[in-house]
């Protein structure tokens, strides 16, 4: 969401977002065949014509304290690596924090965390591996059931031009060794799903 900012937009708030630029862009991936379109950002799940195109809305859920630390941790401990001296690392914290609770801390409450009710997967204390997995395979599951929905739907099947459109799709899905009674056995998702309601 950072790359459809409007220039020269100093306000904060999803006001600063230019959404219709991003569903354009969406739709310009569409229409490329794009299999799967990320959309992300603090305000992926704010506007509601974008909201509607998404199938799965995913929310990841932070306390306060660890964005504010990962925030100073990539600003400031990294600066110091650049060569800023103490002083210039502390007028830049005092700036931070000031910014922080002024500004950023208030666009949370006011506008971001709001969206998480839009959400159809919440993962909480931030994008955990856990998480992350179980989100994963079901994305490839449904990118599966799509192509295959919609081999089955094509009509005309002797014409060479449908089969055509699907070729590559079927080449992918060929090329995917199917399952057996031994990776299943050895497959971790039942530890994927013992942490995955560990982290609720």
């Amino acid at each position: 969401m950072e790359d459809y900012q409007k220039p020269n937009y100093s306000e904060f708030g999803p006001s600063r977002f230019d959404f219709f630029q991003v569903r354009a862009q969406m739709e310009a991936r569409e229409l490329q065949g794009c299999d799967v379109i990320i959309v992300h950002g603090l305000y992926a799940l704010y506007d509601k014509a974008l909201l509607e195109s998404g199938t799965i809305k995913i929310f990841i859920d932070c306390d306060a304290d660890v964005r504010l630390g990962r925030w100073i941790k990539r600003d400031i401990l990294a600066g110091s690596a650049t060569g800023d001296t103490k002083a210039e690392r502390g007028a830049l914290l005092k700036r931070m924090l000031t910014q922080y609770l002024s500004q950023y801390r208030v666009e949370m409450d006011e506008f971001i965390f709001r969206t998480k009710e839009f959400a159809d997967i919440i993962l909480p204390r931030g994008a955990e591996l856990a998480g992350l997995s179980l989100i994963i395979d079901g994305i490839q599951h449904l990118i599966k059931d799509e192509n295959d929905n919609t081999i089955m739907t094509i009509g005309g099947w002797g014409h060479d031009n449908n089969l055509q459109i699907r070729k590559n799709t079927n080449t992918v899905l060929s090329n995917q060794s199917q399952p057996t009674f031994t990776s299943l056995k050895n497959d971790n998702f039942e530890n994927h799903n013992r942490r995955f309601f560990e982290l609720n």
